[in-house]
């Protein structure tokens, strides 16, 4: 992520290239994140434990496919040990976001 400096951005926005953002977990948090990226053409993939999307998001069944392809990762959950296990999974130097 490339951050501006005259207009202070930090945003997933401010990405200068397109890029795949792995969402794992479409609850109501991460469902509406992966949502409103894709309705903005972002290229997403989601994964959720309990199989409810919306059907806006493209999902994968395995979580660590969805974070090896991708260049940002968003966990939109709050299960220590798989966010541990889907670290381990992202390729090196790309940047994770955990919430």
């Amino acid at each position: 992520m490339r951050s501006s400096q005259s207009s202070g951005c930090a945003t997933v926005a401010c990405m200068t290239t397109p890029h795949r953002i792995a969402v794992l977990g479409l609850g109501r948090m991460g469902g509406a994140i992966a949502t409103r990226l894709t309705a903005q053409d972002w290229d997403v993939v989601g994964r959720t434990r309990s199989g409810r999307t919306s059907g806006a998001v493209k999902t994968t069944g395995d979580p660590h496919e969805a974070v090896a392809r991708a260049d940002l990762v968003l966990l939109a959950f709050t299960c220590i040990h798989v966010k541990s296990s889907a670290a381990s999974a992202a390729r090196p130097g790309r940047l994770r976001i955990a919430g």
